[in-house]
C-alpha cells in the first residue's frame, strides 16, 4: 500500500507541479519534501489543503491516515510500557500490530521501539543489528532524525556491551545531529533538552571509566546540571510544552497540536494528583499503615508537583504521629519537611509569602513536639523566634496563640519574669483574659 507521501508525490508529478508550487504559501517546500519522504505526517487540515490543490478527494488519503493513526497509537502504547519498565509488554503490544510494509515513520518507530525492548530484555546483539540496519537506511535517505535516534540508541547499546569509547562516540554524534534538528525545526528545543539531559548523564558515567576521556566526566555532568536547572516542577514542563505548541503553530500544525495535547494532559494530571493528595491528607479516618500505603505513595509522587501541597500533607502526618506518641517518626518527618521547604524557597523565590506560612506551620509543629517531649525551653524559643519574625505583620489570632503558649511555657518553667513580660504583651493585645491552657496552634 502506498503511503501518504508516495501518493502526494505521484499526483503532484502527474499534475506537473513542483514542491514549491504545491506548498504555495501554506507550508514551506521543505515540509512538502518531508511529507513526500514520509519523514513528517500532515495534519488533517494540511492534508485537506494539499488534496484540494491536487484536485483529489480527501478520502483518497484517509484510509492511509487512519491506518497510520492506529499504528502510531499502538507504538506509543508499547513505548509507554517500555519506559514504565515493562519491556515484555511492549513487545507484546508490537506483536499485535500489522507490521508496516514500507520504511515510513511508523515502520521506523516500530523497529526502534522493538529493538529498545529487546535490549532491555538482554537481547543486546539482536537490538544492535536492528539499529545498524536503520543506520544504513538513514544514510541512504539522508534522514537526520533517524540518524539521531540510531546514534542515541547505539550509544546505549555499545555501553551495555562494554565498548565505552564507542558509546561515547555515538552519543556525541547524537548531540550533533539533535542540534541540527532543532535548528531545522524538526525537533523542539524542549524534547532535545529532555533527551540531551539523559545523554549527558550517560556520557558522565561512561567518561568516568574511559581510558581516554576521564577528564571530560565533569564537563558532561556540568552540562546535565545546566539542563536540569530549567526543570523545577511539572508546572514548568507543562508551560514549556504549551510554549512549544505556540512556536510550531505557523510551521507544523500537527506538532503544535501534539505539544498542546501533551501540555494539557500533564496539567490535568497535576491537578488530579494534587486533589487526591489533599483529599487523603484531610481525611478524618486513620489511614491503614501497610507496606504499600497509598497515601505515602501519592505524597512521594507529588513532591515535585506542588511542594507546598505536599508539605501540608506531611504536616498532617506529623500531627498524627505525635497524637500516636510516635515522636521519633514525627521528628524525622518534620526534618525532611524542613529540607524540602528550603529547596522550594530557593527554586521559587517569588512565593516567599506562601513559603513563610508553611514555615510558620512547620515551626509550630516543632514547638509542639518539643513541648510534648519535655523540652519546654526549646519550645518557648521557637515560638519567640516566630513572634520576632512576625513583628512587621499585622496582629492576628495566630500570633496571639504564640504569646499565650509562651506564657504557659515559662509558667511551667518557673520563670516569673518571662511570664510577666509576655503576659503584659498578651494583655496589650487583648483586653479579655485568655484561658490558661495550652492553645493548640494546629487548630
Amino acid at each position: 500500500m502506498a503511503t501518504i507521501g508516495e501518493k502526494i508525490r505521484e499526483i503532484r508529478q502527474q499534475r506537473g507541479l513542483t514542491q514549491s508550487e504545491l506548498a504555495g504559501g501554506v507550508v514551506t517546500p521543505s515540509m512538502i519534501s518531508q511529507i513526500e519522504a514520509d519523514r513528517a505526517r500532515p495534519s488533517y487540515n494540511l492534508l485537506t489543503s494539499i488534496a484540494n490543490r491536487l484536485g483529489m478527494p480527501i478520502d483518497y488519503f484517509m484510509d492511509e491516515v487512519d491506518g497510520q493513526h492506529v499504528m502510531a497509537a499502538s507504538i506509543t502504547i508499547a513505548a509507554y510500557h517500555l519506559i514504565s519498565g515493562r519491556p515484555q509488554q511492549a513487545l507484546n503490544e508490537l506483536d499485535k500490530m500489522d507490521i508496516p510494509d514500507v520504511y515510513g515513520p511508523s515502520y521506523k518507530s516500530y523497529l526502534l521501539t522493538g529493538a529498545r525492548a529487546r535490549r532491555a530484555l538482554g537481547e543486546v546483539w539482536s537490538s544492535l543489528e536492528t539499529f545498524e540496519k536503520l543506520r544504513e537506511e538513514a544514510f541512504r535517505t539522508q534522514d537526520r532524525q533517524l540518524l539521531y535516534e540510531v546514534c542515541k540508541e547505539c550509544g546505549t547499546t555499545e555501553f551495555a556491551l562494554g565498548n565505552i569509547d564507542g558509546a561515547i562516540h555515538e552519543w556525541k554524534k547524537a548531540l550533533k545531529y539533535g542540534t541540527q534538528l532543532v535548528e531545522d525545526k524538526v525537533m523542539s528545543p524542549l524534547d532535545f533538552d529532555r533527551e540531551s539531559l539523559s545523554i549527558y548523564l550517560q556520557l558522565h558515567e561512561a567518561a568516568k571509566v574511559s581510558r581516554f576521556q576521564t577528564e571530560d566526566a565533569a564537563h558532561y555532568l556540568e552540562s546535565a546540571v545546566a539542563l536540569a536547572g530549567g526543570v523545577q516542577t511539572y508546572q514548568n514542563l507543562a508551560d514549556a510544552l504549551i510554549a512549544s505548541a505556540i512556536s510550531f503553530l505557523d510551521y507544523d500544525s500537527g506538532k503544535a497540536r501534539s505539544f498542546a495535547d501533551r501540555g494539557l494532559s500533564l496539567i490535568e494530571c497535576i491537578s488530579h494528583m494534587e486533589q487526591a493528595l489533599v483529599a487523603r491528607a484531610t481525611a478524618n479516618e486513620t489511614l491503614p499503615q501497610t507496606a504499600s500505603d497509598p497515601w505515602v505513595e501519592i505524597a512521594a509522587a507529588s513532591t515535585t508537583v506542588s511542594s507546598l501541597v505536599f508539605l501540608e500533607a506531611e504536616y498532617r502526618r506529623a500531627e498524627k504521629e505525635m497524637d500516636a506518641q510516635d515522636y521519633n517518626a514525627a521528628r524525622n518527618r518534620l526534618s525532611r519537611a524542613r529540607d524540602i521547604l528550603h529547596e522550594y524557597e530557593l527554586e521559587v523565590p517569588d512565593l516567599k509569602a506562601d513559603c513563610f506560612e508553611s514555615y510558620c506551620t512547620l515551626r509550630e509543629l516543632e514547638a509542639d513536639l518539643c513541648r510534648v517531649t519535655g523540652q519546654l525551653q526549646q519550645s518557648a524559643d521557637i515560638l519567640t523566634e516566630l513572634l520576632q519574625m512576625s513583628e512587621s505583620t499585622e496582629e492576628n489570632k495566630r500570633t496571639s496563640k504564640w504569646l499565650a503558649n509562651i506564657v504557659l511555657l515559662y509558667r511551667d518553667l518557673g520563670d516569673t519574669a518571662k511570664v510577666q513580660e509576655y503576659g503584659e504583651k498578651l494583655a496589650q493585645r487583648y483586653a479579655q483574659d485568655l484561658p490558661i491552657r495550652w492553645v493548640d496552634t494546629r487548630g
